[in-house]
C-alpha cells in the first residue's frame, strides 16, 4: 500500500510545474527531484513487501509438523465450539469444515446435533460424520499397508472431490466403498511408488473390520467413471 502511495505523489509531484501556474516561480528541478525521492521510496517499499510475502511462503512450507498439528487443534476447537453457536450459518459453517477437517474425534460431538428438530441440520451432520469415517478408513488401510503419503494425500483428494459432489450423493451408498475405490484408484496412478494391488486393497479394509468386497468397488466404479474420467489418469481406469 505505501509503495502505491508514494508512486503517486512522485508522480503528481513530476507533474507539478505544468499543472499549476504558482509553480513557475519554483525551480522545476526541485519538484522532479522530489519526485524522483517520492518514486524511489515506492520502490523501495515494493521490494520490501515482496521479500515479506517470500519470508511468509518460506516460514509456512518450513513450519515444523508439531506446530501444524497445534494449528489444526486450535481450529477444530473453534468449529466444537461453533458447533453451539446459536446463529444458524455459524453452526452450519462448523459442520462443514469438521467434516472436511476429517478427524474422527468430532464424530460425538456432531452426534449430539442428530437430535436436533432440524432436518437440514441433521443431514448437514449425516454428511459430515459419512466424511469423516471414510477419510479415517482411508488414513488407517494407509497405515496398514504402509502405503506412501502421496499415494494417501491423493486417495483423500479424490474421496473429498466426489463425495462434494451433489450429483454422486445417488449413485453412493457406502462411503467406505468410495473410500477403497478412490485408493485403488490412487495406488493405479502412483504404481511405480508401490506394488500394492487391488486385491490388497481390499484385504486391508477388510482387515481392519471395513467389510466390503471387490465387486461392490468394481459395481461402483462402473457407475462413478464416466462423470469423473476427466479427474483420473486414463492409465489407472478399472473398467
Amino acid at each position: 500500500m505505501a509503495s502505491w502511495i508514494f508512486s503517486i505523489l512522485g508522480l503528481l509531484t513530476l507533474l507539478g510545474p505544468s499543472m499549476f501556474s504558482y509553480t513557475s516561480a519554483i525551480s522545476p528541478y526541485i519538484f522532479y527531484t522530489i519526485s524522483l525521492i517520492f518514486i524511489l521510496l515506492g520502490v523501495c517499499f515494493a521490494n520490501a513487501a515482496k521479500k515479506d510475502e517470500e519470508i511468509v511462503e518460506i516460514v509456512s512450507t518450513k513450519m515444523p509438523e508439531w506446530w501444524l498439528r497445534e494449528l489444526v487443534r486450535k481450529e477444530m476447537n473453534v468449529f466444537l465450539r461453533d458447533l453451539n453457536n446459536p446463529d444458524g450459518r455459524t453452526q452450519t459453517n462448523a459442520i462443514i469444515r469438521l467434516g472436511n477437517m476429517g478427524d474422527e474425534s468430532a464424530i460425538p460431538h456432531l452426534e449430539k446435533l442428530l437430535r436436533k428438530k432440524s432436518k437440514s441440520i441433521r443431514e448437514l451432520v449425516e454428511i459430515a460424520i459419512t466424511k469423516i469415517k471414510g477419510r479415517t478408513s482411508i488414513i488407517n488401510v494407509c497405515a496398514y499397508l504402509q502405503i506412501e503419503s502421496q499415494i494417501r494425500d491423493r486417495t483423500i483428494f479424490f474421496y473429498h472431490k466426489i463425495m462434494k459432489d451433489k450429483k454422486s450423493a445417488t449413485i453412493i451408498s457406502n462411503n467406505i466403498i468410495l473410500a477403497a475405490f478412490c485408493l485403488i484408484m490412487a495406488v493405479r496412478e502412483y504404481k511405480d511408488l508401490t506394488h500394492i494391488s487391488d486385491q490388497d486393497v481390499i484385504k486391508g479394509f477388510n482387515h481392519l473390520t471395513y467389510e466390503i468386497t471387490i465387486g461392490e468397488v468394481f459395481e461402483l466404479a462402473l457407475n462413478l467413471l464416466p462423470k469423473y474420467d476427466k479427474m483420473f489418469n486414463r492409465k489407472t481406469l478399472l473398467i
